[in-house]
């Protein structure tokens, strides 16, 4: 695989590629991030924070009931199972959120926005 990589580029294979004879631009601090910043990609716990975030405006807008009827209960418990999801992902624990109960699911919706 090497040798026709090198054959390619020998040959010219990649001389009409964008951004050829530009220096590389090494970005400070976190190398990943920065690099998944510019192919506009989010790391997977920064997707699910969002993710959450949606699910926890979509559950508070419903006018839910206290005690929440069975279908509410299944969505809280499937918030609170990514949110579980979420803090195994996060790069530190400061980042690290609470499970979400029914009584108290509009304050906690703004720790997520």
């Amino acid at each position: 695989m090497d040798e026709a990589i090198e054959e390619c580029a020998l040959n010219g294979g990649f001389d009409h590629l964008k951004g050829n004879g530009e220096p590389i631009l090494i970005p400070d601090g976190d190398v990943l991030s920065s690099v998944l910043k510019q192919a506009n990609v989010l790391p997977p716990w920064l997707e699910l924070q969002h993710e959450i975030r949606n699910d926890l405006r979509a559950y508070v807008s419903s006018g839910r009931v206290n005690p929440p009827a069975p279908s509410e209960s299944a969505d809280l418990d499937a918030i609170n199972r990514k949110i579980s999801r979420y803090n195994m992902l996060v790069p530190t624990p400061i980042l690290q959120k609470g499970r979400v109960k029914p009584d108290t699911a509009e304050e906690q919706l703004k720790l997520w926005e």
